[in-house]
């Protein structure tokens, strides 16, 4: 599971223009990072999935974080523009399919592989396009 997945190395192609979302997003790809590409072929099956459950609950921890940031900057400066409501939706989507994703793999182990692949995909899509237009939206605003 590990090795399927190439490391995402933090670049200005995820920047945001934002210091204190880019500073967070660099957070959650390293916690993506540690989850995907950390060495558990040493471990027991069962001590291998607590370490990837709790990573999972370290990222989702920092995703609630990092959402409550981003939710109060768009209510602040872009509340009544179409893609905010839209930006929003996208991070309660999120938790939808992340507890979709849970109560599988918590059925069977093997399921979590398809977690992590949907934590990869989902987050690198919405920093490299929701998130970059909400960026550009809020410099125009006159947030740095």
């Amino acid at each position: 599971m590990t090795h399927e997945h190439v490391q995402i190395i933090w670049s200005d192609t995820y920047s945001v223009g934002i210091k204190e979302i880019d500073t967070q997003h660099q957070v959650l790809l390293d916690i993506l990072n540690k989850l995907t590409h950390h060495s558990y072929d040493t471990l027991g099956e069962q001590k291998k999935l607590d370490l990837l459950w709790d990573k999972l609950e370290e990222l989702n921890q920092y995703a609630v974080f990092h959402f409550t940031i981003e939710e109060a900057l768009l209510h602040e400066h872009l509340s009544d523009d179409k893609a905010t409501t839209i930006h929003i939706s996208q991070h309660r989507q999120y938790w939808v399919s992340i507890n979709h994703f849970k109560k599988l793999a918590r059925e069977d182990s093997m399921n979590i592989v398809a977690l992590v692949e949907f934590m990869n995909s989902w987050w690198i899509e919405h920093i490299l396009n929701t998130d970059s237009v909400m960026g550009e939206k809020l410099i125009a605003s006159g947030v740095s």
